[in-house]
């Protein structure tokens, strides 16, 4: 299965169903997501610095969850 490498800011547009993400949709789609160490550490920051409780962490984390991680 190939393979695309997401970055924070993409994952973030999908994440938010914001429209930008819709451009990245066709390259992910019937792809092995993989995200890096560091997509995971900005994702919980996210959402511990904005203190939006343990809802939001939780989302953060499933969704980081979902992909593969890899160190680059």
């Amino acid at each position: 299965m190939a393979s695309v490498v997401i970055d924070t800011d993409v994952l973030s547009f999908l994440f938010k169903q914001d429209t930008r993400g819709d451009l990245y949709k066709p390259h992910i789609d019937g792809k092995l997501g993989v995200i890096s160490f560091m997509t995971v550490a900005e994702l919980d920051f996210w959402a511990d610095s904005r203190k939006l409780g343990s809802e939001a962490t939780g989302a953060a984390r499933a969704l980081h969850s979902a992909f593969h991680r890899d160190r680059f």
